[in-house]
C-alpha cells in the first residue's frame, strides 16, 4: 500500500497548542544543551501530556543528549497515544495491512506518525546495538509501506551488514527518524 497516497488532514502539529505551552517548547529550544531545556519540557509535558508536539520535542532532546533509554520511553508514549485514536494494536509486532489501511482512513497523518514514531524507536534500538529488534521494527513498516515512502529498506539493509560483519562501523545517529 502506499502510505503517501492520501488525502492528508491535519498533522500533529496543526492541533492547537496552548499559548503557554508553545513558549515553554521555545524557551527549551533557547537553553539546549543546558539542564534548563529538560525543566522547560517537563513543564510543557505537565501542562499537555497528550499533546504530540510536545512529546516530540522531548523525543528530539532526548535523542540529541544521547540519553536513548529515555527517548525510548517517549517513543513508546507517542507510539501508544497515536495508536488509540486510529484504532492500532498497543503491541507494534500485531500491526497488519488492515490496521494500516483503517488507520488512514481514521486519520492518515495520525497513521504516518505512528509509523514514523515506529521508525524512530528502531533507530534508538539500532543505536543501541540491538540490531534484531531494529530490523524487526522497520520490517513491520516495510511490510505495510509497498514503496517503502517511511524509508525503512535502506535502513534493514544497513542493520543486517552490521549485525552480519562487524567490521563495518555504523553511525546510525546520521539515520534520525
Amino acid at each position: 500500500m502506499d502510505l503517501l497516497d492520501f488525502d492528508a488532514g491535519p498533522l500533529y502539529f496543526d492541533q492547537p497548542l496552548a499559548a503557554e505551552v508553545g513558549d515553554l517548547i521555545r524557551q527549551a529550544s533557547e537553553h539546549y544543551p543546558e539542564p534548563a531545556a529538560e525543566a522547560l519540557l517537563r513543564q510543557a509535558q505537565a501542562l499537555a501530556p497528550e499533546h504530540l508536539e510536545v512529546i516530540v520535542a522531548l523525543y528530539r532532546f532526548y535523542f540529541y543528549q544521547n540519553r536513548l533509554d529515555a527517548a525510548d520511553q517517549v517513543a513508546d508514549r507517542a507510539l501508544a497515544l497515536s495508536a488509540a485514536p486510529i484504532g492500532y494494536p498497543t503491541d507494534w509486532r500485531q500491526l497488519n495491512p488492515a490496521h494500516v489501511r483503517q488507520g488512514i482512513e481514521e486519520d492518515a497523518g495520525l497513521a504516518r506518525f505512528w509509523l514514523l514514531a515506529l521508525k524512530a524507536k528502531a533507530v534508538l534500538a539500532l543505536r543501541q546495538l540491538r540490531i534484531e529488534d531494529g530490523i524487526a521494527m522497520l520490517s513491520c513498516i516495510a511490510d505495510v509501506d509497498e514503496r517503502d515512502r517511511i524509508g525503512t529498506r535502506g535502513l534493514i539493509e544497513v542493520a543486517r551488514i552490521h549485525a552480519s560483519d562487524n567490521v563495518i562501523s555504523v553511525d546510525f545517529a546520521a539515520q534520525s527518524a
